[in-house]
């Protein structure tokens, strides 16, 4: 079943400063055994999805466990994380967002920064609202909830084209770009491709898939050698 349309994040109010290493969390509803996720530090226009689901408030409430973030920013890498969350903590995740145009030499692999957590007080046992599934124990390099690009490479991948495609003639514009899994082999191919999230327009998608095929790249590189690894990649439309 395919994930629900993500929604563009909105800046939420912030709540006043605590003291330097702690956040103070406002309005977060307290559940035993859950904690929180808030995204900070991201660029207007952003999309966000926290396992695969788009966050309604400015702190999302989920259980304890491993989560996975992913990241669409304008002009920015698609980025996808997993991070862990303890109950009764809140984890403010502040992304390290590559430009399009950074280099590979710069393109590291996204770092978690998780400057501080807020203990949510103890509260009487309760169910959260939406309680995800814990993640399967599998392979951190292969695409899903337990990716994690930190233990599969040194420096990412890096595409040697920006990922914009034209729309076909005829076809309206999608409202969102096509995100895909590409096996990104040590010789800089696109070796193997995995649908993540469609753009709405089966023409673009079309498109899109096409053009990531094609797609070369810097390999990635872990202990200095290259590597084949898994990596998401955003297509997105280019301006007419």
């Amino acid at each position: 079943m395919a994930a629900p349309a993500p929604a563009v994040t909105t800046a939420a109010p912030e709540a006043p400063p605590g003291p330097r290493g702690t956040t103070v969390s406002a309005g977060l509803p307290r559940y035993a055994g859950s904690g929180g996720i808030r995204v900070r530090g991201i660029p207007a226009g952003s999309i966000v999805q926290i396992d695969q689901q788009s966050p309604t408030a400015a702190v999302t409430v989920v259980a304890a466990g491993r989560h996975e973030i992913a990241i669409s920013a304008p002009q920015h890498h698609f980025l996808v994380d997993t991070i862990e969350v303890s109950a009764g903590d809140t984890v403010i995740y502040s992304p390290r967002l590559l430009p399009t145009s950074t280099s590979a030499r710069d393109a590291g692999s996204p770092r978690r920064q998780v400057p501080a957590r807020s203990r949510v007080a103890d509260a009487p046992a309760r169910t959260p609202a939406r309680t995800p599934a814990p993640a399967p124990a599998s392979d951190p390099c292969e695409p899903g909830t337990a990716y994690d690009a930190s233990q599969c490479f040194d420096e990412r991948p890096n595409p040697r084209q920006a990922p914009f495609v034209v729309i076909p003639d005829g076809a309206e514009r999608p409202d969102r770009g096509t995100i895909f899994w590409v096996h990104v082999s040590a010789q800089g191919e696109s070796s193997e491709l995995r649908t993540r999230r469609e753009s709405g327009s089966v023409a673009f998608d079309r498109e899109a898939a096409e053009f990531a095929r094609r797609l070369t790249w810097t390999p990635a590189r872990k202990a200095g050698a290259p590597v084949a690894v898994w990596v998401p990649l955003e297509v997105r439309p280019a301006a007419r």
